[in-house]
């Protein structure tokens, strides 16, 4: 009698566990613009015809993700002429529809070439938020023409994807 008591209030309890329901926020649109201003690159290594430049940008993001973020990570110039960027956009603050917190974004893209009038195209993903931004997650595009090679002339980008609270 026991025992079929202990497997009834272990079933029972683990029903209870499986039927949980989830608490997270439907996906809202996220849009705005990210400029920023290289400060410098610092060459890494050369690999072949290869050039990995280690780079780091100081941006401002307006729209959906508000605030300043200081920008790292590696630009490599392969010998076809094409660029590559992949790194990290690190926000000590943000607001994102009216809360406030830390983010951490990993971004990655492509540049066809090194004229001026091809764009920059890549993605992006949340990968840490806290503050009143814990829980969020993110991912979407990005795109624009990006820096132009002007000393103190800040480059244009544009975002967007979905956003939700987990």
């Amino acid at each position: 009698m026991k025992k079929n008591l202990f497997v009834l209030l272990a079933t029972v309890v683990l029903l209870l566990l499986v039927s949980i329901p989830a608490f997270a926020t439907p996906p809202q649109d996220a849009s705005g613009d990210w400029t920023y201003l290289p400060r410098g690159d610092e060459l890494l290594k050369v690999a072949g015809e290869n050039v990995f430049l280690w780079n780091v940008e100081d941006s401002v993001w307006t729209g959906t993700f508000e605030g300043h973020s200081v920008d790292s990570g590696v630009v490599v110039l392969h010998r076809e002429g094409n660029l590559f960027f992949k790194g990290t956009v690190s926000f000590d603050s943000v607001k994102v529809n009216g809360k406030e917190g830390s983010l951490e974004m990993l971004v990655n893209g492509t540049k066809p070439d090194l004229s001026l009038e091809t764009d920059w195209k890549g993605q992006w993903v949340i990968s840490k938020a806290g503050g009143d931004l814990a829980g969020l997650k993110g991912q979407g595009a990005w795109w624009g023409p990006g820096w132009q090679g002007e000393e103190g002339v800040w480059g244009d980008i544009y975002y967007d994807g979905k956003i939700h609270f987990e």
